[in-house]
């Protein structure tokens, strides 16, 4: 009987707990639409429910032959059985303004035909979510509505019949909480959803939850795992590669904010890679993880690269690494490289192109030195992840091109990543050859000063040694080719594997603090590796950026920051060759932004490219401060909106009571309960009228903020890893 008590007391307190918190949600909600209201901004939320009503009006499907879709950044990119891409949702921010979507457009890309679906019952505009192909359904979770100064994050999971070209929600229950940035992917007959993060007026959340949603009930599990097991930490933009022969799905990268005890939230870059074994579902049970070391010769650290999946390598493209200096500057290198991770092997490769085979010429095939040491420095280019250039090859490849060529990179019938077992010759080759000698990295080398040393290395692209082993003795030099056009470097573009060609679309590249939202798309043979082709230039010299770089004269911060005109003249200054005065009141910026970024790619000039703070920068910068200083982020100690003297008090009475015991003299006192409960009133009356006045400052600095023409920069920040934004 006591146990039942018990049980039913502890019910009763957990019900309260949830009222209570229900509550704090309503009264912080209503609190940030009076204030947007009163900024003269309109509710997000209303936004949401117009757009609704005009989707609501929609009777019929149409699907419509159009041009290639807008520019837009943090779109999900999916291929179909047949080899068509669905491209949804996505953003566009000219500086002023950022537009979300809930278009669906189809695109056929041997005939480069696009055509727009629409349809009654239309997910919401939403940007930063993920979406999967499984048999006959294109389903897409989360994500985040965004204007230029706010933005709601989604939890609904919605899925569209490919057939019929009908969009249906389903039932959430059981589901990941609201987020963006998170990873999704298919295993067997399982939708994936890991990590994400979540941002609200008084918080930021990373996530490292892993949920499983079953295709065949249609139904939510969240997976936990036992507190003294490794797990990956909290992040969002990471990226996700299955491996269907060995049930496992590599997890790799990702960005986060971590705060330590005692110090300001800093940005971490996240370069392990862990091994989720989903085996044991198989057998009722739950999947674990598994850290793994860093062999070969793994991506320089960065944010907002992307990942896909060919043959048993996930290879990844592109990405940015920031360094914050002082005065919050930030300097960053945005990339162009690509690597791939051998998930058999467990080792990571990069991937450099060939020099083009000239017509008529025989490419010779190259041996690898019989010296008993293949070790890392050598067999990062001998054991390249492409498969041979030899004519044995080319005529297999012949034989089986048809069949690859609607496999690569899209869901197969049974809802798993389709893959080729062609590496058979590969296998004969290494019998042939003596075993690999190698030491395996400990994990315990992959500790925090280390990462730190790599770090501050690494603010250039990556140069990866490409001495290669010895050749035969009759091999001809080749002269050096000319520089080859290659996309520009980007962080979260869309790719595609489609039977050996690889497909890069879209993306963002930052010039200075103007953003070009790009949607060019180029191709690579991953099996010639030795040109890049451009399948569409985009229409990036078209776009007008909105937003002021240099106006800071309103920032709160006015004495960190440099003459408006001297950064303006810093600003065009920054190269080699500086730019004619004429020639910038002509040509739009974005077109010269561009123009920088071929150059630069060109080897043309030498970009030192600088950061300058705006207004949003500077807002983020005093409200992070306070916050720091304060330590606001401790609800035990922070006044909540609304909350008098007396309700704060009562709300951590036992932070107080512990404050209060831990002074020097409690002990010598002998102080009673209710002498504990005054003295602790006092000190939550003294911390109360401290930072009221503070509070109310950090309510303006925050509606100042939403003013502000730039994105702030913590969001921005998070963009480039998960969204698939710029979302890090």
């Amino acid at each position: 009987m006591a146990k039942k008590d018990k049980k039913t007391t502890a019910a009763k307190k957990e019900e309260k707990k949830a009222r209570q918190e229900l509550k704090q949600q309503k009264i912080n909600k209503k609190k940030a639409s009076k204030e947007a209201k009163d900024a003269g901004e309109e509710d997000i939320e209303a936004i949401l429910q117009e757009f609704m009503k005009k989707d609501a009006a929609k009777v019929a499907i149409t699907i419509v032959p159009t041009s290639q879709p807008s520019p837009r950044a943090n779109f999900s990119l999916s291929s179909m059985i047949n080899g068509d891409l669905l491209m949804f949702g996505g953003e566009y921010f000219d500086g002023e303004c950022n537009v979300c979507y809930n278009e669906l457009y189809r695109w056929n890309l041997e005939a480069n035909e696009w055509k727009l679906i629409s349809s009654p019952n239309t997910p919401p505009p939403r940007c930063s979510h993920q979406s999967v192909v499984y048999r006959d359904h294109l389903y897409i979770f989360g994500g985040e509505f965004a204007t230029a100064d706010q933005f709601y994050h989604y939890r609904d999971l919605w899925r569209l019949d490919l057939k019929t070209n009908s969009w249906e929600c389903l039932e959430g229950k059981g589901g990941p909480s609201p987020r963006s940035g998170h990873r999704m992917t298919v295993w067997r007959n399982y939708l994936v959803v890991f990590g994400g993060f979540y941002e609200a007026a008084r918080e930021t959340k990373w996530f490292n939850d892993l949920f499983l949603f079953n295709f065949a009930d249609l139904k939510w599990k969240k997976i936990t795992f036992p507190v003294h097991k490794a797990t990956p930490a909290p992040r969002s933009g990471c990226q996700l590669a299955v491996m269907a022969s060995t049930d496992t799905i590599f997890m790799y990268g990702g960005y986060a904010k971590v705060k330590n005890v005692g110090e300001k939230a800093e940005g971490k870059v996240y370069t392990d890679i862990w091994a989720l074994h989903m085996a044991p579902i198989i057998k009722n049970q739950d999947p674990t993880w598994e850290r793994l070391s860093r062999k070969g010769h793994p991506p320089t650290p960065r944010s907002g690269a992307t990942m896909t999946v060919y043959k048993n390598r996930a290879i990844l493209f592109g990405g940015v690494f920031d360094e914050e200096g002082r005065r919050h500057e930030l300097k960053s290198v945005f990339y162009n490289d690509m690597f791939a991770y051998d998930m058999e092997r467990k080792r990571w490769y990069e991937y450099k192109l060939r020099s083009k085979k000239e017509p008529g010429k025989r490419r010779r095939k190259k041996k690898v030195a019989d010296n008993g040491n293949d070790d890392d420095d050598d067999d990062g280019d001998d054991e390249s992840p492409s498969d041979g250039d030899s004519d044995a090859e080319d005529e297999e490849e012949a034989k089986e091109e048809a069949k690859r060529q609607n496999q690569f990179g899209y869901v197969g019938e049974d809802g798993s990543i389709v893959y080729i077992d062609d590496d058979e010759e590969e296998k004969e080759k290494e019998k042939s050859e003596k075993p690999v000698v190698e030491a395996d990295i400990a994990l315990e080398e992959e500790s925090k000063e280390e990462e730190v040393d790599e770090v501050e290395a690494l603010l250039a692209p990556s140069t990866t040694d490409t001495t290669e082993a010895s050749v035969a003795a009759n091999a001809e030099e080749e002269p050096a080719a000319p520089p080859q056009r290659m996309p520009l470097p980007r962080i979260n573009p869309a790719l595609i594997v489609r039977g050996n060609t690889f497909y890069v679309y879209g993306g963002v590249l930052e010039d200075g603090d103007r953003e070009i939202t790009l949607d060019d798309c180029w191709s690579l043979d991953l099996k010639r590796m030795d040109e890049w082709v451009e399948i569409l230039p985009g229409t990036m010299a078209e776009q007008m950026w909105k937003g002021d770089v240099s106006d800071t004269e309103d920032s709160t911060l006015d004495d960190d920051e440099d003459d408006d005109d001297d950064d303006d003249e810093e600003e065009f200054t920054e190269y080699v060759e500086p730019v004619d005065e004429v020639e910038e009141e002509v040509v739009s910026e974005a077109s010269l932004a561009v123009a920088r970024a071929v150059d630069v790619l060109d080897g043309n000039i030498e970009k030192k490219k600088k950061k300058k703070k705006n207004d949003r920068k500077a807002l983020r910068a005093e409200i992070e401060e306070l916050q720091d200083q304060l330590q606001l982020a401790d609800e035990s100690q922070t006044p909540q909106p609304g909350e008098n003297l007396r309700d704060f008090f009562a709300r951590t009475a036992d932070h107080w009571a512990k404050q209060v015991a831990l002074l020097p003299d409690t002990f010598e006192r002998q102080l009673s309960v209710k002498d504990i409960k005054r003295e602790g009133f006092a000190m939550a009356g003294v911390r109360y009228n401290e930072l009221l006045p503070i509070l109310e400052r950090l309510n303006e600095l925050e509606a100042e903020q939403k003013k502000a023409e730039e994105e702030h920069k913590e969001k921005k920040a998070a963009k480039k890893g998960g969204r698939e934004t710029s979302r890090r």
